[in-house]
């Protein structure tokens, strides 16, 4: 359990610092979206730490034992993040905005976070 927090805490950090610092790395078309530019900006910056809030809670489960009201509210809050963006990037995925491995890392956490907390209630 502690090795997957670890992995969605390395993972959502490296993502998180990144949309901060090079936010086209992730949306190359905030480049051409002069007009609207700011806003574009500001969206990626809520973006940004909204994946660090969320290594912010796996690294914090981390390092604490995992006690039962640990593991029902980290791994529900972690499971319903995931889930939902996974159903948003499947929406981007068809409307051409994003690749698909960025839907599959996101329904790969969903899945596996869903799976920890269903698990967690036995």
């Amino acid at each position: 359990m502690k090795i997957l927090l670890l992995l969605n805490t390395l993972f959502e950090l490296a993502i998180g610092v990144l949309m901060l610092v090079m936010p086209t790395l992730f949306f190359p078309d905030l480049v051409r979206a002069v007009d609207q530019m700011a806003l574009s900006y500001a969206l990626v910056r809520g973006f940004a730490f909204a994946a660090l809030a969320i290594a912010g809670l796996s690294g914090l489960m981390v390092l604490r034992p995992l006690t039962p009201e640990v593991r029902f509210s980290g791994l529900g809050a972690l499971a319903l993040f995931h889930l939902g963006l996974t159903i948003t990037q499947l929406m981007n995925v068809i409307e051409g905005l994003v690749p698909i491995p960025v839907l599959i890392i996101h329904g790969v956490f969903a899945l596996v976070f869903w799976a920890a907390f269903i698990w967690s209630w036995r």
